[in-house]
């Protein structure tokens, strides 16, 4: 039985990894890097975008 509970769309995903840890990072490669604040508010701008 598939847990459909733990499922839930990345923007809502990274909203709650911002509010718990928005100044960790979250990517990084050798030539940039984002925060969970960053990425949520990039998504939410996308997000907002799509509709």
């Amino acid at each position: 039985m598939p847990r459909t509970d733990l499922l839930r769309p990345l923007p809502e995903l990274l909203q709650a990894h911002a509010a718990r840890s928005g100044d960790r990072t979250a990517y990084a490669d050798s030539r940039r890097s984002a925060t969970h604040g960053e990425l949520a508010a990039r998504t939410a701008i996308t997000d907002a975008a799509d509709r």
